[in-house]
């Protein structure tokens, strides 16, 4: 089987500080990987570099055999590969369903004359995006917030949000960041949930997670980062009594004793 996602000796410095160190991983599709490791360990920033934010400075990126290196954010969204982020992204002061809306309108391809004019055609894919939205809502047990101020939900129901406008952006791959940061037992269960029927959906899914029984719970396989450094992969199990793993992570507690 072939990668959805190859990343082949990918760095990227930072005032002469390699944030990312040559790290080379394979993503199949239908795959959950857990990305992990110590705080400033560099998982975020891989993130970012593979999503766009960040040009890495060496190494190269493919997604479906394309080669995304460099590519613009918007672009590598239209290709299908989204994201939610550490601290949440949303449209505080808009409702749950206009932020929604944003995500699937990236998927709409209107012509000029169409957006002037409005168009049958244009009405009618209008229509068809806000039918769908609904359903997508509806579909995570979000219907009733539909009409909400994003700002007047908690946490819990906000991080649910953005995953729900991530898979609207027709995405195959979808980057987690710390979905549970926030989440008390509840709602981290609840996320559990939500995170096992897309990848039972057909989505191929990376998160970043300090939580470890969440990442026992759902991850297949586990990559982990030290100091920008691809430590170790395998299963929960072998990662869990690997001892440079654990001495990654007990001497970074030491240090900050």
């Amino acid at each position: 089987m072939e990668p959805i996602l190859r990343i082949d000796r990918v760095s990227l410095s930072f005032g002469g500080v390699k944030a990312v160190n040559k790290v080379s991983l394979n993503v199949y599709p239908g795959q959950i990987l857990g990305l992990i490791g110590p705080n400033g360990a560099g998982k975020s920033t891989l993130f970012n570099i593979i999503t766009g934010l960040y040009k890495p400075s060496e190494g190269r990126i493919f997604f479906k055999g394309r080669d995304i290196t460099g590519e613009k954010p918007h672009k590598i969204t239209a290709l299908g590969i989204s994201r939610t982020f550490q601290n949440i992204r949303l449209l505080m002061d808009r409702t749950v369903f206009e932020n929604i809306l944003v995500a699937f309108h990236r998927q709409c391809q209107y012509s000029l004359v169409q957006t002037f004019f409005i168009t049958r055609t244009f009405k009618q894919a209008e229509r068809q995006v806000k039918e769908r939205a609904l359903q997508l809502l509806d579909s995570f047990g979000l219907a009733s917030t539909a009409d909400t101020l994003v700002e007047e939900l908690p946490q819990g129901i906000q991080r649910r949000i953005e995953i729900v406008r991530a898979v609207a952006t027709g995405a195959d791959l979808i980057f987690l960041d710390e979905p549970a940061a926030g989440l008390n037992a509840i709602e981290t269960k609840e996320l559990i949930e939500v995170i096992k029927r897309l990848n039972r959906e057909g989505k191929t899914i990376i998160l970043i997670e300090h939580d470890m029984k969440l990442v026992k719970e759902v991850c297949e396989e586990i990559a982990v980062l030290h100091y920008g450094q691809l430590l170790r992969s395998g299963t929960f199990d072998t990662i869990r009594s690997d001892p440079l793993v654990i001495q990654a992570y007990l001497g970074r507690q030491k240090e900050h004793a």
